[in-house]
C-alpha cells in the first residue's frame, strides 16, 4: 500500500468513552472514567483541548446511552467541531470508528480512549503510520511508573478511511478481536508502533493515580497559567488556584496541584505528587501523601491519606487511616448514618498536643478536655446502658439466679469485678490508646441484636448470653476502634467466664469428668494401700461406700480455677506463650486438685461417723483446694521465670556488672 500524505487539518479524532464499569472499580461504576478530573476539568475535556492545540478541529465522541451526563459535563470552545454519537446498543471500538467516519471525506482517523491524561504528539503518530504503510497502526506505550522495557497497549489507533469497508454497518465489532483478524485475512497490513512516552491511559483508580503522578511530574506551566493557576513554591513545583488558604505551619513538598478554594490548616503535611481539587479541606495535623482528593472532600484532623483516591463530597473523620484505597461516597441510608456518626465522633476530636503520636486521638485527650469533648464516650455509655436495660429481663436476672443457686458457676459473679480491677490496673496504657471509631460496626451491632431476638424466640438462654457478650465487644469496636478493642480484647474475652456453659456442652463433659474423678480417686487410694472396689461411680473402700456424685465431677473446681488463673494471667507481665501455657495447665491442675479432694474426702468418710462432719468436710473441702491450686500455679510461674531468661534482661545485668567493674 502506498502511504498517503496527511497533515493535522485532514485528521478526525474519534474518542471512545467506553461503557460504565460495573464491579471492577467502585468509583467508575458511579461516574464514567472520562469525567474523572485533572486540574479541575474532566479528563475527556482536557484530552480534546490538548489534541485541538495541535491543529485538529473535528472530533467525534462516542458514548453509550446510559452515560447521560457526558455532554452536560463538557464545555468546548465554539471553534471546535465536536459531534456526539450515542450508541443505543454496544457497537465495539471498530463499530464506533465506522459510525464516526465520514464516507464523503478523505480523513485520517485518530482513535483515542477518553481516559487519557497525556496524549502523544500527533505528528509522531502520523510519521509512524506513514512509515509502517499500513491500513491500520496500533500503538503501544511505556507503562507509567514501570521499567523502560515494560510496554502496554495504548488503545490508540491510526486508521485510513478505507478501513470502514471491513467493518459491518450493524452489530458489535471489536478492533482487536474482530477487525484485526478481518484485515489480516483480507491481506491488508496491520502495523504496530511504539511511542516514546507514557500516554497516561487508565482503566482502574490505581492507574488513574499513577497517571496523575506522571502529569504532575511534567506540569504544563503554560497551560496552568492560562487556566488561572499560579506558582506557590517554584522550588517545590507547587501550583495553586484562586482563594487558596494555607497555614504557614503547613508543610508542602511537590510536585503538587491545588485547586480553587482549598483550605490547608496548621501542621498539615502534604507530600507530592498529589492533587487537591477545588473546595478540599485539609484539617490540622493531617497527612496526605501521593494521593488524589476530589472536590469538596474533607480530610479530618490527624488523618493519614497515603497513595489513595478520595471521592468528591466525602468527609473523612478525625484520625482516619486510608492507605492504598479508594474512598467512594455513597448515598445509601447506611452511608448517611455512617457519615452522621463520623461527624459526631469528629467533633469530639482533640485539638491540643498531649501524650501519644501527633496523628493519634486518645482517651486521655478526650477526658482531659472540658465540656463536650467526651461526647462520643458519653454516647457509648448511654447506648450501653440502654442495651443493658434491654437485657435486664430475662437475661441478667437468670444469670444472677445461676450465680446464686449453682455451685458450678457461683464463681462467675467475681468475673466482672476482677475484670474491672484489671482495667483499672491498665488504665495508663488504655488512656493512651488511639481512638478511631468504626461507624459501620453498627451493622454488626444490629446483627447481634437479631441473634438475641432469635434466642428469645427459640427459648435459648445461651444465645441471649452470647448476644450480651458480643454486644459489649461490638460497642467498644464501634466507638473506640480496632486498636482500642485490641488493647481491651483480653479483658473482654475474660468476661465470657461469667456465663454458664450451654446445656449441650455441659452434658457432654459432665459424665466424662465424673468418670475421670472416680477413676483417678481409685488410683490414688490404691496407691496408698487401700482395698478398692469400684462399681460405676460408687467406690467401696474397705467396706465403706463412697458415691462420687455429679456435683463432684470437678466442673465447679474447673470453672472457679479458670476464673482465678485468668485473673492471674491478666495481671502478670509475662510473654504471650507463657500465659498460654499457664492457661492450658489450669485444666490438669484443677483436675488434680479435685482428685486430691475426692481422695481425702473418701478417707475421711471411712473414719468419720458424724453426718455433720462428713457434710462439712465434703462442702468445704473444695474451698481448701483453691489455695493449693493457686500455689501450684505460682510455683509454675516461678519455674518459668527460672527456666526462661529474657535476653534483654541478661544484657542489662551484664552491662551493670561491667559498669561497676569500670567504676570501682
Amino acid at each position: 500500500m502506498t502511504p498517503k500524505t496527511y497533515n493535522v487539518d485532514d485528521v478526525k479524532a474519534v474518542i471512545l468513552v467506553g461503557a460504565p464499569d460495573f464491579g471492577r472499580c467502585p468509583l467508575a461504576t458511579r461516574m464514567n472514567r472520562a469525567l474523572w478530573p485533572i486540574a479541575g476539568r474532566p479528563v475527556l475535556q482536557q484530552l480534546v483541548e490538548h489534541i485541538s492545540s495541535q491543529g485538529v478541529r473535528r472530533f467525534v465522541i462516542c458514548y453509550y446511552q446510559d452515560d447521560c451526563g457526558i455532554e452536560e459535563s463538557l464545555d468546548f470552545p465554539k471553534h471546535l467541531n465536536v459531534e456526539y454519537r450515542v450508541e443505543n446498543l454496544p457497537r465495539g471500538t471498530a463499530g464506533c470508528i465506522r459510525d464516526a467516519a465520514d464516507p464523503k471525506q478523505d480523513q485520517l482517523l485518530f482513535v483515542f480512549p477518553a481516559a487519557t491524561t497525556a496524549p502523544p504528539d500527533l505528528h509522531e503518530l502520523i510519521s509512524a503510520h506513514r512509515e509502517k504503510a499500513g491500513l491500520m497502526t496500533i500503538f503501544f506505550a511505556p507503562m507509567a511508573g514501570g521499567l523502560q522495557q515494560d510496554i502496554r497497549d495504548a488503545q490508540i489507533y491510526v486508521c485510513e478511511p478505507e478501513i470502514v469497508k471491513y467493518i459491518p454497518a450493524q452489530g458489535f465489532f471489536d478492533s482487536k478481536e474482530n477487525l484485526v483478524p478481518t484485515l489480516v485475512q483480507a491481506g491488508q497490513v496491520v502495523a504496530y508502533a511504539q511511542l516514546t512516552k507514557p500516554v497516561g491511559t487508565f482503566r482502574h483508580w490505581t492507574e488513574y493515580i499513577q497517571a496523575v503522578k506522571e502529569y504532575l511530574v511534567n506540569l504544563p506551566e503554560g497551560d496552568l497559567l492560562h487556566r488561572g493557576f499560579k506558582q506557590y513554591d517554584s522550588q517545590q513545583r507547587v501550583w495553586i488556584g484562586q482563594n487558596v488558604t494555607i497555614d504557614p505551619s503547613a508543610k508542602i513538598i511537590g510536585p503538587a496541584l491545588i485547586g480553587d478554594n482549598v483550605t490547608i490548616e496548621a501542621n498539615a503535611l502534604l507530600f507530592g505528587p498529589f492533587m487537591l481539587e477545588s473546595g478540599v479541606q485539609i484539617h490540622e495535623q493531617a497527612l496526605v501523601s501521593e494521593s488524589v482528593i476530589w472536590e469538596h472532600a474533607v480530610i479530618g484532623r490527624q488523618s493519614q491519606i497515603q497513595d489513595a483516591l478520595v471521592d468528591r463530597i466525602t468527609r473523612l473523620s478525625s484520625c482516619a487511616n486510608v492507605n492504598k484505597q479508594v474512598v467512594v461516597r455513597s448515598s445509601g441510608p447506611v452511608s448517611l448514618f455512617s457519615d452522621w456518626m463520623r461527624q459526631v465522633f469528629a467533633r469530639t476530636g482533640d485539638r491540643s498536643t498531649g501524650h501519644g503520636s501527633a496523628f493519634e486521638d486518645t482517651l486521655l485527650r478526650r477526658f482531659s478536655k472540658p465540656g463536650g469533648q467526651a461526647a462520643g464516650l458519653l454516647l457509648f455509655l448511654a447506648v450501653f446502658c440502654c442495651l443493658l436495660t434491654a437485657y435486664w429481663n430475662p437475661t441478667l436476672i437468670e444469670l444472677w439466679q445461676t450465680w446464686m443457686q449453682s455451685d458450678e458457676y457461683s464463681s462467675g459473679i467475681l468475673v466482672p469485678l476482677l475484670a474491672a480491677y484489671v482495667l483499672w490496673d491498665r488504665r495508663k496504657a488504655l488512656l493512651q490508646c488511639p481512638i478511631k471509631p468504626v461507624p459501620a460496626a453498627v451493622l454488626f451491632l444490629l446483627g447481634v441484636q437479631i441473634l438475641r431476638l432469635i434466642g428469645l424466640l427459640i427459648w435459648s438462654p445461651s444465645l441471649e448470653r452470647l448476644s450480651l457478650f458480643l454486644t459489649a465487644g461490638v460497642l467498644i469496636w464501634m466507638v473506640l476502634g480496632w486498636r482500642a478493642l485490641k488493647a481491651i480484647f483480653p479483658v473482654w474475652l475474660y468476661l465470657i467466664l461469667m456465663f454458664p456453659l450451654p446445656k449441650m456442652i455441659e452434658w457432654r463433659i459432665t459424665i466424662p469428668l465424673q468418670k475421670w474423678a472416680s477413676v483417678s480417686a481409685v488410683f490414688c487410694l490404691e496407691t496408698l494401700g487401700f482395698q478398692i472396689i469400684r462399681e460405676g461411680n460408687i467406690i467401696n473402700i474397705n467396706g465403706t461406700l463412697v458415691a462420687v456424685a455429679e456435683a463432684c465431677n470437678g466442673l465447679r473446681m474447673l470453672t472457679a480455677f479458670f476464673v482465678v488463673t485468668g485473673f492471674v494471667v491478666l495481671l502478670s507481665r509475662r510473654k504471650l506463650w507463657e500465659k498460654i501455657i499457664i492457661l492450658i495447665s489450669s485444666v490438669p491442675i484443677a483436675l488434680l486438685c479435685n482428685t486430691l479432694r475426692l481422695t481425702v474426702t473418701s478417707i475421711a468418710f471411712m473414719y468419720l461417723d458424724a453426718e455433720e462432719w462428713e457434710k462439712a468436710f465434703h462442702d468445704y473441702g473444695g474451698l481448701a483446694m483453691m489455695p493449693l491450686a493457686l500455689g501450684i500455679t505460682l510455683v509454675e510461674l516461678w519455674f518459668l521465670s527460672k527456666v526462661v531468661i529474657d535476653p534483654d534482661v541478661q544484657l542489662a545485668k551484664t552491662d551493670v556488672i561491667v559498669r561497676k567493674k569500670a567504676n570501682p
